[in-house]
């Protein structure tokens, strides 16, 4: 996570208005619901606890500091000054025997590395800066203070300062480098560096003496050895080692971070302090160290607090961003939350999806990141306590537990000694039993729930101790029929299907063969025994489910769209909006055009000029259309440019889920306007009518290869938007509009396939447009390639309009034709054009 600072002067204005937009809460108004509460070491109790009015979801490890088998460490991730790891593998990795990291959570904010100073077993990791810090030294008393670097290398008759650790080498400096630096220096060969191994103990804010072991001058990059330093100087400290130590010589080297204890042993930075005497010290903190900026916004949180007697830990976890479960917390809340807990002296540590709590090697807070994240260092609890032999206690896993009737769960026990150490289960002494109203459970502890809501318990034995988990088997509390509310016609299938769910508001697994379906109205549309309804006739019907004695009702609409619709002439700007993107926004825009449209006066003229780059240019047209029925295809008519263009509608659907069809012809007739259909179907199980229409896309230059960095421009006429429902009862379009002339139109879609829901089209037939500017006795027929009529479509007279007849790719005997390519020509007085289609079966 990044550290910015922030003057002072604006922290302390922005800390009163941030401050006002916190969530009031009254601590009198909290109700903290203590889950689970348990030693989990030798002075070490965990407490979960969770409020839900808000929600929170708190962990909390509180740590008896007296206690004599009690140790506070600190953790580096990968034992690297730059490395990072995550809070469980770092408490994992620290437990041996006589060792046991209890409890552990992330410490400092970090980029690169922690923002702040660290010291592990009294090892300076790197320098602070001026935020607080939480430090221990060899005894476990506790301090929390903002702290500065001092440093002396002394000799027998003289000091000089140390610089720095583990840090860049600059002019004239003595840096110290310890094996968290890595396995070198990493200093170029300009300077000496002597490496050194102490006498006992490394401290800060004491002297350690140490041994000279090598000096080298004029290499760099020395080698640092485990548990040892290396010191390095450069220009006027170069010259000083190389003149003043010896092999063999002893010196001394003095650390100190201050103010803090002496003999300080272990410390984490974090920022800033939000307890203090007791008090809420978050708007002072968060002006004297600069921030965090998310001070007063919710976020998970780590923190770490001391009594007022300096005898107890207190390490917090708050969960957040969790909707529902944990929303986090301010860090105004936080305080509190501490205070109330006992904190006299609280600091905040790196948070959000930092933020990780482990107990006895286990995640036991709910991180807000998919996986626990890689932090920079921790805060280790560690028990010293060695491990007996002898049971003391034993613990049912879970304490409680809500199941579903007839379901099954394993129960388990962790025997422990009388240090919360775990031991080896003898699985022969191990022994369970269920009050017989909640179900059976096996000696291996697979517990199967009864048929009936109850609860009661589980016990389990070992030897002559014994634990009980408290059960609740529930029930169904009610189901839902999805969809709720759908409009569907005689042709297209609906397909119901029932959730249901239980007193916790747990989604449950449905026995569909249990359900049973039934129409109120069953003139208007059927339900058959799988919950897939067909509609008869227009109207309205209810569709009732029922599951083991609970019901729950949808509505279906039976509305039987013919033939063409249309949405919008497209005679004003009214009820449209337009966007753009990666266009030329100076020449790109919208307006009406006058006497040019296929029908009425006008239509909309898009002018467009944009330069391409690689990233897609879009026109949209936004609206809202809601569609009446269950129409198979959108149509809009087209008068482009020579440039080809992919045009795009966007509907939601009867839940507001979003869907794009794409149409497969190109618009590119500059000469005329054309149809442009896209088929409105989708095969997702979730796509259900009614729909309404959102957007009109058009992607610019999208059917043609267009060259990188030029720029394109040009106008698209757009005009008569509609809509074509699928063949119910007839199959010729009445009269819209009046055409300029006789036009038969591309079929589409081309290559057609007569399998329904195939890759050409989705439907089994191909639709054919045809103009007529007057009233005429049309005829439209179908041929084979080699000029056999197929099929008559056609023949009659008809008024002046545009007309829509669909071929199935059956001849006149009614019989499926070969694949193949085939003409079809329309007739109209003395007009006569024919075009070309293929079938695929």
């Amino acid at each position: 996570m990044k550290h910015r600072t922030l003057s002072k002067l604006w922290l302390v204005t922005a800390s009163l208005w941030l401050a006002a937009l916190t969530p009031l809460i009254s601590l009198s108004q909290i109700k903290y619901d203590t889950v689970v509460s348990k030693p989990v070491g030798p002075g070490i109790v965990y407490t979960r606890i969770y409020v839900s009015s808000v929600p929170w979801n708190i962990n909390v490890l509180e740590v008896d500091l007296k206690n004599p088998f009690v140790k506070i460490e600190t953790a580096k991730g990968e034992d690297l000054l730059t490395g990072f790891e995550t809070t469980s593998s770092m408490a994992n990795r620290s437990t041996y025997d006589g060792h046991f990291v209890v409890g552990a959570v992330n410490g400092d904010f970090f980029n690169d590395r922690p923002i702040n100073v660290q010291v592990k077993n009294g090892e300076i990791l790197r320098r602070p800066i001026q935020t607080s810090t939480l430090g221990f030294d060899m005894d476990k008393h506790p301090s929390l203070s903002i702290v500065s670097f001092s440093g002396s290398l002394i000799t027998s008759d003289t000091a000089v300062n140390i610089n720095g650790v583990n840090e860049w080498r600059y002019t004239d400096a003595l840096i110290l480098y310890n094996s968290y630096m890595g396995s070198n220096t990493g200093t170029n060969q300009w300077g000496t560096e002597v490496k050194v191994h102490p006498l006992g103990e490394w401290f800060v804010n004491d002297t350690v003496a140490c041994v000279v072991d090598t000096i080298v001058g004029y290499v760099g990059n020395m080698s640092i050895p485990k548990g040892g330093a290396v010191l390095s100087g450069h220009g006027v400290a170069s010259t000083f080692l190389s003149s003043k130590l010896h092999k063999g010589d002893t010196v001394r080297i003095a650390l100190h971070l201050t103010p803090s204890l002496t003999k300080l042993k272990e410390m984490l930075g974090g920022f800033p302090k939000i307890v203090f005497n007791g008090l809420d010290y978050v708007d002072q903190g968060y002006a004297e160290e600069g921030g965090p900026s998310h001070t007063y916004e919710r976020h998970p949180r780590t923190g770490a607090g001391i009594s007022a007697d300096s005898s107890k830990l207190y390490l917090i976890t708050v969960d957040g961003r969790q909707a529902g479960f944990s929303v986090g917390m301010t860090l105004k809340e936080f305080a509190a939350l501490m205070i109330h807990l006992g904190v006299y002296h609280g600091i905040n540590f790196d948070g959000g999806g930092s933020t990780t709590m482990v107990v006895r090697g286990s995640v036991v807070n709910k991180p807000s990141d998919p996986t626990e994240r890689r932090v920079t260092n921790a805060l280790l609890v560690v028990s010293t306590a060695r491990r007996d032999t002898v049971a003391s206690s034993i613990e049912i896993k879970p304490k409680s537990l809500r199941i579903f009737k007839e379901e099954t769960f394993r129960f388990s026990i962790s025997v422990l000694d009388k240090y919360y150490n775990p031991l080896q289960v003898d699985s022969s002494k191990v022994h369970f039993s269920a009050d017989p109203r909640i179900g059976t459970i096996l000696p291996d502890g697979l517990f199967k729930a009864g048929s009936s809501v109850d609860s009661g318990y589980v016990t389990a034995s070992y030897e002559n101790l014994h634990d009980s988990a408290f059960v609740v088997v529930k029930g169904l509390r009610n189901i839902v029929i999805i969809p709720r509310k759908v409009v569907t016609d005689t042709i297209r299938p609906v397909t119901f299907t029932v959730q249901a769910y239980d007193i916790d508001g747990m989604q449950r697994s449905v026995d569909k063969s249990k359900v049973l379906w039934f129409s109120t109205n069953t003139a208007v549309g059927t339900i058959d025994s799988n919950g897939v309804f067909h509609g008869r006739q227009s109207g309205s019907t209810f569709i009732a489910a029922s599951y083991f004695g609970l019901t729950d009702t949808a509505e279906v609409s039976v509305q039987i769209g013919r033939g063409f619709a249309p949405l919008d002439s497209i005679e004003s700007t009214t009820g449209w909006s337009f966007t753009f993107t990666n266009v030329d926004a100076a020449n790109t825009f919208v307006t009406l055009a006058e006497n040019r449209s296929s029908i009425g006066k006008r239509s909309l003229k898009i002018n467009y000029k944009f330069t391409y780059n690689l990233n897609p240019s879009y026109v949209y047209l936004n609206t809202q259309i809601p569609i009446y029925g269950v129409p198979d295809s959108l149509w809009i008519d087209v008068q482009a440019d020579s440039l080809s263009h992919v045009v795009f509608f966007t509907v939601t659907d009867d839940d507001g889920g979003q869907f794009q069809f794409y149409s497969k012809v190109f618009a590119n007739d500059s000469t005329k306007f054309v149809p442009i259909p896209a088929y409105a179907s989708s095969s997702s199980s979730s796509f259900n009518y009614p729909i309404t229409l959102t957007q009109i896309g058009v992607l610019l230059g999208g059917g043609v290869r267009r060259s990188l960095n030029k720029t394109y421009g040009g106008a698209i006429y757009v005009d008569n938007l509609r809509v074509s429902y699928p063949l119910h009862t007839t199959s010729i379009k009445e009269p819209e509009a009046v055409p300029y002339g006789f036009e038969l139109y591309q079929n589409y879609p081309n290559p057609f396939s007569t399998r329904g829901g195939s890759a050409y089209g989705g439907n089994p037939y191909t639709d054919i447009l045809f103009a007529l500017p007057v009233r005429r006795n049309v005829v439209v027929k179908v041929f084979d390639v080699l000029g056999r009529e197929v099929a008559t479509l056609v023949n009659r007279e008809l008024d002046p309009g545009i007309h829509q007849v669909k071929w199935n790719g059956k001849n006149q005997f009614g019989q499926l034709v070969p694949s193949g390519v085939y003409f079809y020509t329309l007739t109209a007085g003395n007009f006569t054009e024919t075009k070309k289609m293929m079938l695929i079966r």
